[in-house]
């Protein structure tokens, strides 16, 4: 799994530093597992433009691993966003079930 995951923080960057300064919505961005990431996904978690784009890359890749890897491990993530829900936390309600509906995709 770490190999994997560093391969993607080399990758991703040299990918992203080829490509021009448009990126597409459906352009595909990493691969963890046989999930693809694409431009819209990152964007939609973290509302960003182009010039923070490349970070957000590394923190949703970072995230879906973990993601992946606690279902191998037979731990439910949506038990753990609605934990987080109950708790009194910086995220607001509306970031809580974005994250909440992303993690029912998949």
């Amino acid at each position: 799994m770490k190999k994997v995951f560093l391969m993607l923080m080399i990758l991703i960057p040299a990918i992203i530093s080829g490509c021009s300064n448009q990126y597409n919505n459906e352009d595909v961005v990493a691969m963890v597992g046989d999930k693809e990431i694409t431009v819209a996904d990152v964007r939609l978690i973290y509302s960003l433009e182009e010039k923070g784009l490349n970070e957000a890359i590394k923190d949703y890749v970072k995230e879906e691993i973990m993601v992946q890897e606690a279902k191998r491990m037979g731990i439910d993530v949506s038990k753990k966003v609605k934990e987080l829900k109950e708790m009194n936390t910086p995220f607001s309600a509306e970031q809580l079930k974005e994250q909440e509906n992303y993690t029912q995709k998949i």
